[in-house]
């Protein structure tokens, strides 16, 4: 939804729901079958992956991943309130999309940023029983799966989708360079806050690519294995911040305001889970109550976009403050 200082509904949570179930427009986002295609090698960032007995329905239709657009289409349309026609037309429209190559004459340069962390797809995984009576219900539960092959909002895949030939070229931003070299993040929204972008723009209108500006390259920067990053996800009716050594804070307040001091960190919600990414190192954890009920942590270390650890604790019981 929409909310003024978090409180006052512009657009309620549920009308936001029911406007993206209903626009053709939010169905042309969902992964294509060009976008299967070219993700196929990627083992580790699936568009969909299910664990334990929660979603054994699931695994015994798809099994433990979802690989291809019929069996995200029929995922959809049997866990999900979608419209099968708006789905069918979606194909439709990326049927004529994802083939489309440029006229002879016409050159095109496909952009990508690539550094920042980029949901690629969506764990769904079984949290381990309160009690043994709770085992005979599991519970299912899910999660985004990072990538930081993306520039925060979309992952390379789909921003370069058109393969290259003689007039379509590729060109990758390395977004976590730039963040290095001057401490300033950016991602999708501001990309073009980085001059060195711009004046390639430029230099592509002028004709005049022979010298390609700092942080840009035509191939893919290789992956930050010695840069490990921690994530938190929150499974709860808690709030979520960090505080690292010098008392920089990343996370939600008990006032429900937001803040994201630590460098190279990132708070976000998912749906019903709260995350914060943050640079491998010492960090305080805070969590305030907000409601009645249990909440879940998943902990994970990541190493060049890749799961290297991970631990949760699960079904703690939580109070209002």
């Amino acid at each position: 939804g929409i909310y003024a200082g978090k409180v006052l509904p512009i657009v309620s949570n549920a009308v936001a729901k029911e406007l993206a179930e209903n626009s053709p427009m939010a169905y042309h986002l969902l992964p294509s079958q060009n976008y299967f295609n070219s993700v196929a090698s990627d083992a580790n960032h699936p568009v969909a992956s299910f664990a334990g007995d929660a979603y054994s329905s699931e695994i015994s239709s798809y099994g433990y991943t979802i690989n291809n657009s019929s069996e995200l289409d029929a995922f959809l349309l049997a866990s999900t309130t979608l419209h099968s026609a708006l789905i069918d037309y979606a194909n439709t429209t990326h049927t004529a999309l994802d083939s489309w190559m440029p006229p002879a004459g016409i050159e095109v340069s496909q952009i990508a940023g690539w550094g920042a962390d980029t949901v690629a797809g969506i764990d769904f995984f079984t949290l381990p029983p309160i009690s043994a009576l709770a085992s005979f219900e599991p519970t299912g539960w899910y999660r985004p799966i990072f990538t930081e092959d993306g520039d925060g909002t979309v992952p390379v895949p789909s921003a370069l989708m058109m393969a290259s030939s003689t007039n379509v070229k590729r060109y990758w931003v390395d977004l976590n360079e730039y963040y290095d070299a001057t401490k300033i993040k950016r991602e999708h929204k501001n990309l073009f806050e980085i001059p060195s972008l711009r004046d390639f723009i430029k230099n592509i209108i002028k004709n005049s690519t022979s010298t390609i500006p700092s942080y840009i390259s035509t191939t893919q920067p290789p992956a930050n294995v010695s840069d490990k990053k921690l994530t938190f996800f929150l499974h709860s009716p808690l709030t979520l911040q960090l505080t690292d050594s010098s008392g920089n804070i990343t996370g939600l307040a008990e006032d429900d305001s937001m803040t994201q001091d630590i460098p190279d960190s990132t708070y976000g919600e998912f749906g019903d889970v709260k995350y914060i990414t943050v640079p491998e190192g010492s960090y305080q954890l805070t969590m305030h109550g907000q409601a009645s009920g249990t909440f879940s942590l998943d902990m994970q270390e990541t190493a060049g976009g890749i799961v290297t650890a991970s631990s949760t604790i699960a079904n703690v019981p939580t109070t209002e403050k």
